[in-house]
C-alpha cells in the first residue's frame, strides 16, 4: 500500500514508495510524534526531520500516548486526553488535528447521544477517511446498554455509522466500552475487530473478536483469536509473545497480575493453537518483552537483571539493567553489546528503532552479528505513529524448538528442582543449615527457617550424595542442601 508521511516544516503530504519497493532500496521512513513539543518528526536509516507542530495541543491535560494515532495517508492525527465533568470526574474527549490545513483540534461528539461521552478511540479505517470510537458513560453503572460503537469521517466530524454494544457476543465478559483490534487487518474478513470490555478494569487480555463491517453492518461470530502481549509480524501473521513455562527454568518472581515470563514462544500464525518454545535462557529466567526487528527475520529480547530479595526477605525482583539478546531463525543467540541504546519504539527492516530517555537521543540499531547503535539525533518524548514499509515483507523460514534443558542430577540424590537466578524456598518445617562450603564438614554460617525464600546463587555441587546451592537468604549467603535421597528440603519458590 501506497503510504504518505510528513517532511520538513510544510504542511504538504508526500507520496513514498510502496512498502515492498521502499524495503527494497533501503528506503524505509517512520513517523514519530514528540509529546514534549507537539510535533511531528519523519525517522530515516540516517536522520531526523521536523514535521508539523500542533502547539495548540499544549491547552490540553492528560494527553494520552497509547490513543495516538496517524492516518495511513499522513493527513489526521487524532489523540485522546482526560477531561473534569460533571462531579468532577475523568471522562475522555477525541480531537483531531489536520496535517495539512494546520487545524487543530476538532473534538467529536455525536449528536444523537448527547448524553454518551467518546471513552476510547479505535482504529483508523485503511483509506484514511474514518476512526472508530467507542462511546458511554463513565457516570452511570448501566454497562452495555448505554454503550455505541460508532466511526466518525475525519475530515467532517459526521457519524457514518453506529452499533450498539448490545449487538456483540459478550462471551461471560459483559462490558461497558468496546476493545478495540484493527480495521482490516491480516487474513480474516474485512471490518473493525471488537470485542465487550469493562470499564476502569483490566480487559479481557485473550480471546476471539468479532468484525463489525460499518459499510453494510454485519457483525460476524467471534472469530480472530487476539492475545494482549502478542508481537504479530504484520506481512506472515506470525507471533512472539513472552509467557511462563515450567517446563523451563522459572525465576520465581512474583509477577503482580501475571506469572513472571522465562520463555518466548512463537505461533506461525494467530490460528496456531499449538506454536513452540523457541527461546529460553540458561541462567536468565525473566524475561520482559519480545519483539520483531529486521523486517521480522529476527527476534529482540529484553530481559531483567539477577533476581535479588528485598531486605524483609519478603519481596524478590529482577535487577536492572537487565540484558537483551538477538533471535535468529536458525536459532543462534546473539547477546546485545552496544549501550544506551534504551526503549524499543519499532522494528525497522535492517533493526530496530530505540529511546534513550535519560540522554533524548534516538538510535537506530542496525543487526549485523550484533546491534550497532547509531544516534540519529535527541528528541523529547517520542511516540511510534506509523512507517512506510509493512514488517515481515522479506522474513522466510521457521525456528527451531528451544529443548528444556536436563536436570542436573547428583550421586545418591534424586534429580535438582532448583536453577541459578531464581527464588527458592525451605520446604514447611525444620529449618535448613547455612554452611561456609558445600560439605556436611564445614562450618555453619546461619539457617533458614521452614517455609522462608531466599536467592540461588551458584550450583549445584554434588558432595555427601547431595546437591549444594550457594545461597542469599536475607544477606546472609553460605551452602545449603537441597535434600538427602529422594527427600527434597528445598523447592522452587510457591505463592
Amino acid at each position: 500500500m501506497i503510504k504518505r508521511l510528513l517532511l520538513g516544516m510544510l504542511i504538504m503530504v508526500l507520496v513514498l514508495p510502496g512498502a515492498a519497493q521502499a524495503q527494497a532500496q533501503g528506503t524505509w521512513q517512520v513517523t514519530l510524534f514528540d509529546m514534549s513539543n507537539f510535533t511531528l518528526y519523519t525517522v530515516t536509516p540516517d536522520s531526523i526531520t521536523a514535521g508539523v507542530s500542533f502547539p495548540q495541543m499544549a491547552t490540553y491535560t492528560d494527553i494520552s500516548a497509547y490513543d495516538l494515532a496517524l492516518s495511513p495517508d499522513g493527513r489526521f492525527l487524532v489523540f485522546s486526553t482526560y477531561e473534569t465533568g460533571p462531579n468532577q470526574t475523568e471522562a475522555h474527549g477525541v480531537y483531531v488535528a489536520d496535517t495539512i490545513t494546520g487545524a487543530c483540534c476538532q473534538k467529536l461528539s455525536d449528536p444523537n447521544y448527547p448524553t454518551l461521552q467518546i471513552i476510547l478511540p479505535g482504529p483508523i479505517s485503511p483509506d484514511s477517511r474514518q476512526i472508530a470510537v467507542s462511546m458511554s458513560s463513565p457516570y452511570t453503572e448501566s454497562g452495555m446498554n448505554d454503550t455505541v460503537i460508532a466511526t466518525f469521517d475525519l475530515e467532517t466530524s459526521a457519524v457514518t455509522a453506529t452499533l450498539p454494544l448490545t449487538s456483540l457476543d459478550s462471551e461471560a465478559f459483559p462490558g461497558m466500552v468496546a476493545q478495540f483490534g484493527a480495521w482490516q487487518e491480516g487474513v480474516f474478513q474485512d471490518g473493525i475487530r471488537l470485542r465487550s470490555s469493562c470499564w476502569g478494569c483490566e480487559p479481557p487480555l485473550d480471546g476471539l473478536f468479532q468484525i463489525w463491517n460499518p459499510v453494510d453492518g454485519s457483525v460476524s461470530a467471534p472469530t480472530e483469536p487476539y492475545n494482549f502481549f502478542w508481537d504479530v509480524l504484520p506481512a506472515t501473521d506470525g507471533v512472539v509473545v513472552e509467557m511462563e513455562n515450567t517446563a523451563y527454568p522459572v525465576s520465581g518472581l512474583i509477577g503482580g497480575m501475571f506469572a513472571t515470563a522465562n520463555v518466548v514462544h512463537y505461533y506461525s500464525t494467530r490460528a496456531d493453537t499449538v506454536g513452540r518454545v523457541i527461546y529460553y535462557h540458561p541462567t536468565n529466567h525473566v524475561i520482559y518483552d519480545a519483539w520483531w526487528v529486521q523486517d521480522g527475520k529476527t527476534v529482540l529480547i529484553s530481559q531483567g537483571g539477577p533476581v535479588r530479595m528485598s531486605a524483609d526477605g519478603y519481596m524478590a525482583e529482577a535487577s536492572t539493567p537487565g540484558e537483551k539478546y538477538l533471535l535468529f531463525r536458525d536459532g543462534t543467540q546473539v547477546a546485545v553489546t552496544s549501550t544506551e541504546i534504551g526503549e524499543f519504539l519499532t522494528g525497522t527492516p535492517d533493526g530496530w528503532l530505540s529511546f534513550d530517555g535519560p540522554s533524548g537521543t534516538l538510535y537506530n540499531n542496525v543487526v549485523g552479528l550484533d546491534a550497532i547503535s547509531n544516534p540519529l539525533g535527541t528528541l523529547g518524548q517520542p511516540v511510534f505513529l506509523n512507517s512506510n514499509f509493512v514488517l515481515g515483507m522479506s522474513a522466510g523460514g521457521s525456528y527451531p524448538e528451544a529443548v528444556p534443558p536436563v536436570p542436573v542430577v547428583c550421586p545418591g540424590f534424586v534429580p535438582s528442582r532448583l536453577v541459578l537466578n531464581s527464588v527458592a524456598m525451605v520446604t514447611p518445617g525444620e529449618a535448613n543449615n547455612l554452611r561456609v562450603e558445600p560439605r556436611l564438614s564445614s562450618a555453619e554460617a546461619g539457617s533458614i527457617p521452614g517455609g522462608e525464600a531466599f536467592i540461588v546463587l551458584d550450583g549445584p555441587v554434588c558432595a555427601d550424595q547431595m546437591a549444594w546451592w550457594r545461597v542469599d537468604y536475607r544477606g546472609t549467603v553460605g551452602w545449603t542442601s537441597e535434600g538427602q535421597g529422594s527427600t527434597y528440603w528445598l523447592q522452587p519458590f510457591m505463592y
